[in-house]
């Protein structure tokens, strides 16, 4: 075995001046395919996890739902109910109780008149009382920052209400005028509250973002995507008036394991808190959204490890043949079907492991490529990811693949077997002619 090696060592230094080419090929090969193939699987397994990922970095309630609601006729003498929170946050598993308030204010230009907006388009002005929004269901900020919580005169919009205050020359870290109404205002005629209002307020627009529930929204998702956000220093000014609604996030010890329980334990405190969103659902709903996308993704990056199998395999075969003259000669001189067919195996192995490192490297650069669709805009993390288990996999996966293809083939082409096929391929020829 020690004399096979030393002659596949020489022959190898012998020929490399005349052979490295069709290293070269090789290896770039299985670099290009390859690192396209495990690019596209690890794409598809981030595609599929970016919304989770994102919405982990949210922070997210497990349950959301509102609370309290000015309406006489339903027995709510406010929009805001502490008594409420109060309760909710004694029941068992809750662990974090944070609210946002919604005001009776809107914007109006210079004149005190309503700004234009297109038909159907609701904007829910809220206000973050304890954090909702800021540190709880954090919205992610796609332009500009977020508003400070200690200052009540900044404001965070979505993507649509930017747009129709732009429409009004009113950009990014321009100035909102908002008319804000009390609750006693609230059957007054509009043109005797857009004449009177209870007060009227300077924001100045700091950022521009968008609500995790947001990201895949459906016809009816989106009637409740535009909003404003102001700052619980503003809210606080404004409890005891101006509040239509509040709308409550809970944060679960056990997470989801617990929602049905505290489901029940809100409407034994109240029977009208039974409009739930519950994250764990819209989490499912989006990953079924992304899901055709990432499955294209991988079947892609399939088919691609099935076209570098084949064709690298045909370009080591081609590398394996073109010593055919060579290995006549060795088996003319004494040298064994070991000794024949070890010849181009360390090369063409070489070619092997190094054409799967960098395979591996490319799939690498290709990583920031992924996620797509419309979680990408959100993703935390985008850019360079290394995804270990199908890197690892994939490189393990190329070099045992294309070394059993590559010692098949020098198996097969050993002078020995090749003229051992000639003869019985020869008798079988003549037995017509006989």
């Amino acid at each position: 075995m020690s004399r096979v090696w030393r002659v596949a060592r020489y022959r190898f230094r012998a020929t490399f001046r005349r052979r490295w080419g069709g290293y070269l090929a090789v290896t770039l090969l299985i670099a290009l395919l390859g690192g396209i193939a495990m690019g596209a699987v690890a794409g598809a397994r981030r595609n599929q996890s970016a919304y989770p990922a994102f919405l982990a970095s949210t922070h997210p309630s497990d349950l959301t739902l509102p609370t309290a609601l000015y309406s006489p006729a339903l027995g709510f003498k406010t929009g805001y109910d502490p008594a409420i929170l109060a309760k909710i946050r004694r029941l068992p598993h809750v662990k974090r109780v944070e609210s946002s308030v919604e005001l009776n204010s809107g914007p109006v230009d210079a004149g005190g008149k309503p700004l234009k907006t297109p038909p159907n388009f609701n904007v829910g002005s809220d206000d973050s009382l304890d954090g909702l929004f800021f540190d709880q269901n954090r919205i992610t900020i796609t332009q500009g920052r977020m508003a400070d919580p200690a200052r009540a005169d900044e404001m965070v919009v979505s993507a649509g209400v930017a747009k129709v205050l732009a429409a009004d020359g009113i950009h990014l870290g321009g100035i909102v005028h908002s008319d804000i109404f009390s609750n006693a205002q609230s059957n007054e005629p509009l043109n005797v509250l857009l004449a009177h209002p209870y007060r009227r307020i300077d924001l100045r627009v700091v950022g521009v973002g968008v609500l995790s529930n947001a990201v895949i929204q459906d016809d009816v998702d989106v009637i409740g995507s535009e909003f404003t956000l102001q700052t619980p220093a503003l809210a606080r000014q404004l409890l005891q008036c101006c509040i239509a609604s509040t709308l409550t996030g809970i944060e679960l010890d056990g997470g989801s394991r617990y929602v049905g329980a505290t489901e029940a334990g809100l409407q034994q405190i109240n029977p009208l808190l039974s409009r739930f969103s519950v994250a764990s659902i819209a989490e499912a709903k989006v990953e079924r959204a992304v899901k055709p996308e990432s499955i294209a993704f991988g079947v892609f990056g399939l088919i691609a490890a099935l076209a570098a199998l084949l064709i690298a395999g045909q370009a080591i075969g081609r590398q394996l043949g073109s010593a055919g003259d060579d290995l006549e000669v060795l088996r003319a001189l004494g040298a064994g079907p070991a000794m024949t067919g070890s010849d181009g195996l360390i090369g063409v192995i070489g070619a092997v492991v190094i054409g799967a490192v960098l395979a591996g490297a490319v799939a690498l650069g290709l990583s920031p490529l992924a996620p797509i669709g419309p979680a990408r805009r959100v993703y935390p993390t985008r850019g360079v990811a290394f995804d270990a288990t199908v890197l690892g996999i994939g490189v393990a996966v190329l070099i045992v693949a294309l070394t059993a293809v590559a010692v098949g083939l020098a198996y097969r082409n050993a002078p020995h077997r090749v003229a051992r096929r000639s003869t019985r391929l020869g008798a079988r020829r003549s037995r017509a002619a006989r």
